[in-house]
């Protein structure tokens, strides 16, 4: 055993290895010890493919990824050692949270694709992005975990079933006909995750792996803009393209999906109050209501012309009401601006319309009448900035000053901007970058 770790309890076991909690007597501190399976280490080559694994992964530093603390040899046996989350996993969570506010949810997902977009910037491919490997901590956030290390333990095959059995779901198609993961198979795996946050099932079925396979193989699953309902409809464009089969056809990079999900919590003003939210404190709830309340009754209030674009907003304004708010009178608002025509053109016909409607009754004839879906609007064209400057720096893009969020990635429209940043005792430095569609342009000024 560790002579220098006291341990406590065993906190998970899976198909390659088994987690412990445990105390570093050197440091007086709780961190988490990872001990490979005895059958993994009777495989030299596969050690050594393991350890070099560890080397690269260590140098990945970031509030949403488990960090890499070490690794030893004890008994024969290999352990690592890595920050521990009080928490549970992904899937614990969504047991244990039936959707009730969307924000949260997006907030989660916007904490992945921050941890992700931290590895793919160091060209590290994540292989194995599933519920399992991500962890909710009691506070709110969110962390990567066995990050590349699938990879190590692929030829295995006394572990390979294992792995297939928990993961088949998440692969993009390019990794289950056998061609090497990369960064865009990453972004397949996050899409089934987030399908899976938002609306509780996952889109891929089948009642055996073959079956599955091709459904994945194949897309066939129901795109979430087709489902409506609580999806605003540009987060659930960019994760329905996260979801394609073709992986020139997903996004450009993981921070595209991670600015749309941002916006999304920045436009809905509850940003800041999701950490919170999540840790069930009750007044936070109470107040992230009546945030939400304000929100959606200002924004009704601005909405001045109805057309395609404004009545798919107004749907999903009024599934959001309906979920939160059943019976408030701000319902009666969505659907007078719904139907405000309408309601004019019956009101000189109301008995023809009654008699008809008794005439149906009579007759045993049933009418079910439903709206159609407005017309898909192709998404504008939009390109993201990344500026990398001390927090203490002030930042503006076109005259604008960038919060500390946008400044991780902010969305604007294609073309040349003018970035400005300034500090105090500092020369300012000034220029302007392109910005090209569905692609981010990184700003590197370390201290100006």
């Amino acid at each position: 055993m560790l002579e220098s770790f006291d341990i406590l309890k065993s906190i998970g076991n899976g198909a390659t290895s088994e987690v412990f909690q445990a105390r570093d007597l050197k440091t007086d501190t709780i961190v988490a010890l990872k001990r490979f399976h005895p059958v993994l280490m009777q495989d030299p080559e596969l050690v050594e493919r393991l350890r070099g694994e560890v080397e690269v992964l260590k140098s990945l530093r970031h509030p949403n990824v488990v960090g890499l603390r070490n690794e030893h040899f004890a008994d024969g046996q290999y352990w690592l050692e890595i920050d521990f989350v009080d928490g549970g996993d992904l899937r614990h969570w969504l047991r244990q949270n039936p959707a009730t506010l969307l924000e949260p949810r997006i907030f989660i997902l916007a904490q992945i694709a921050r941890g992700l977009g931290h590895a793919h910037e160091q060209a590290i491919v994540h292989r194995d992005l599933k519920p399992e490997n991500i962890l909710v901590a009691n506070d709110g956030q969110v962390r990567i975990t066995d990050f590349g290390l699938a990879r190590s333990i692929e030829k295995v095959t006394v572990t390979r079933l294992g792995l297939l059995v928990g993961s088949l779901g998440y692969m993009a198609p390019e990794v289950i006909n056998g061609h090497k993961a990369k960064l865009k198979s990453d972004l397949f795996s996050f899409g089934v995750i987030a399908y899976e946050v938002l609306t509780g099932n996952p889109p891929f079925l089948g009642e055996s792996p073959q079956a599955l396979i091709h459904s994945i193989c194949e897309g066939k699953y129901r795109p979430l803009k087709e489902l409506g309902g609580r999806v605003p409809p540009r987060l659930a464009e960019i994760i329905d393209r996260c979801l394609q089969t073709k992986p020139e056809a997903r996004p450009a990079s993981i921070w595209a999906v991670e600015a749309e999900l941002m916006n999304h919590l920045l436009s809905t003003g509850n940003l800041t109050l999701c950490r919170k939210l999540m840790t069930h404190q009750e007044s936070s709830l109470q107040e992230a209501l009546r945030r939400k309340y304000q929100f959606i009754d200002s924004r009704l209030a601005e909405i001045t012309e109805l057309n395609p674009e404004i009545k798919r907003e107004l749907m999903y304004l009024a599934s959001e009401v309906k979920s939160l708010f059943p019976n408030d009178p701000l319902l009666k608002k969505i659907f007078a601006l719904l139907g405000v025509q309408t309601e004019k053109r019956r009101k000189p016909i109301y008995w023809w319309a009654a008699g008809c409607l008794m005439a149906m009754i009579l007759t045993g004839v049933a009418v079910t009448w439903r709206p159609r879906p407005a017309p898909a609007l192709p998404p504008p064209p939009q390109g993201f900035i990344q500026v990398k400057v001390d927090d203490s720096a002030a930042v503006k893009v076109d005259g604008r000053l960038l919060n500390a969020l946008e400044r991780s990635h902010f969305a604007t429209t294609p073309g040349r901007h003018k970035i400005e940043i300034s500090k105090e005792g500092f020369q300012p430095i000034a220029g302007e970058i392109e910005v090209t569609d569905g692609q981010t342009t990184q700003v590197n000024a370390g201290a100006p």
